[in-house]
């Protein structure tokens, strides 16, 4: 019995340690007393991580019958491991020797997958540990100091504590990469919040137009904080340093217009890198709009294509700033396109496992991110276990108006509370009655 994460794991490693006691006993040899030692110092905790890895996808680490058959397959493997070099004593010297390498070199082969399972389970662990913190720095309007309930329309909504919310950003500075540039850090084009439901496997997008007014952090031209001001909710962006701050800005204004839901994470991505994660998948198939046909004329209205490259950034970006909310119409352009992508993108993982690790690595210098590699496998891992369609595709509710200058979008509030209710929020009317 083995205790690792306050889980109790039941005969997870008696069979590897017995088989490998059998060896080293039955074999004498000096070479292998010393590998067995060193093997041991790691072979205890390699495979109770395995078991335990093994459990956790196939029963979530709950023990029951499957997990106990699973354990009992290890006794049962160390046994006949036994058996089998024992009837080795009786052939002639080479045959016993080489047979006897086989089995050891076999043995290691063995404890190094169990190594790197039990590495990928501590991974997993690491990252939903530390995807449960929330960064926003905005006081909770949702919360009531009495009862963790919400009571609107006669009905109870309950926070829902399975939840992920990850919120990415497209910046929209003219480089190969994000830099650090005090006040002039560019701003978030395209702003989504990931909402991910651990507990019902669900993904949900909320798309924010850059253009949404509500209130940021504003600085004076010396970097002087002034206070918040009423102002469009990309340039929180641009406020920050390009880096860490601009996210956290970003986070804070979210989370702020959301009533102060928690936020995660965060991901900051180089507009410049669309490119890069779309060829990843081999590339994105999408229907071409007229609108976007009239602006690139490389595209053809009704065409069906699949975008590489310069393509993809083409297909997000593009957009005629002469035509009044033409921002609305490229946003209809990224749902389309993010529906797509994520498809794709789930068939890629599940045929290759090691793809998200690869893309953090080579995207590393393309964006600004909290997320360590830990956090990037736990969510690779569930994301392909997800159901997403377009139907998980939410806008925040509002209306576009012409201003002074630029576009402008004010929120519908109403709209958009009943939005994060049936987002963020269970339910739980039936469990407390009619009120």
């Amino acid at each position: 019995m083995c205790l690792v994460h306050d889980r109790v794991i039941w005969g997870d490693s008696s069979g590897c340690e017995f088989f490998l006691w059998a060896a080293v006993s039955s074999c004498g040899d000096y070479f292998c007393t010393a590998v067995y030692r060193k093997v041991c110092d790691i072979q205890g905790c390699g495979s109770s991580l395995c078991a335990q890895t093994v459990q956790m996808v196939l029963v979530d680490g709950i023990f029951d019958v499957r997990g106990f058959l699973l354990n009992i397959l290890w006794v049962l493997l160390g046994t006949g491991m036994v058996l089998l070099w024992q009837m080795l004593a009786k052939k002639n010297r080479f045959v016993r020797y080489l047979i006897r390498m086989i089995l050891i070199l076999s043995g290691l082969v063995l404890l190094t997958v169990v190594c790197a399972f039990g590495i990928y389970h501590v991974m997993r662990v690491n990252g939903k540990l530390n995807l449960q913190n929330n960064i926003s720095q905005t006081e909770n309007r949702m919360e009531n100091e009495d009862s963790d309930l919400i009571w609107y329309n006669g009905k109870a909504y309950q926070y829902n504590k399975d939840l992920i919310t990850i919120l990415v950003m497209g910046i929209d500075q003219n480089s190969k990469e994000i830099e650090q540039i005090e006040g002039v850090s560019g701003q978030a084009d395209s702003i989504f919040l990931l909402v991910i439901d651990e507990d019902k496997k669900k993904v949900r997008v909320i798309g924010m137009s850059r253009d949404t007014m509500t209130a940021i952090k504003t600085f004076d031209y010396k970097g002087n904080y002034v206070g918040d001001s009423e102002n469009h909710l990309g340039l929180a962006y641009a406020f920050g340093d390009g880096k860490e701050t601009s996210c956290q800005y970003m986070v804070d204004a979210v989370s702020n217009l959301f009533y102060g839901i928690p936020v995660n994470s965060y991901i900051a991505l180089n507009m410049e890198a669309v490119e890069e994660l779309n060829d990843s998948v081999g590339g994105v198939t999408v229907t071409i709009p007229d609108e976007l046909a009239k602006i690139n004329p490389s595209f053809k209205a009704g065409s069906t294509v699949t975008l590489q490259g310069e393509q993809a950034l083409s297909f997000i970006r593009s957009r005629d700033t002469k035509t009044d909310f033409s921002n609305n119409l490229r946003m209809a352009r990224q749902k389309t396109y993010l529906v797509k992508f994520v498809q794709t993108a789930i068939k890629q993982i599940k045929m290759d496992p090691g793809l998200p690790a690869r893309l953090y690595k080579e995207l590393s210098g393309k964006m600004v991110t909290d997320i360590d590699l830990n956090d990037a496998v736990y969510l690779a891992t569930k994301g392909v276990s997800v159901s997403f369609g377009e139907e998980d595709i939410l806008t925040v509710p509002g209306e576009a108006r012409k201003g002074t200058v630029y576009d402008e979008m004010y929120v519908d509030e109403k709209a958009l509370y009943e939005l994060i209710l049936n987002t963020f929020y269970n339910d739980v009317s039936a469990g407390e009655g009619a009120r």
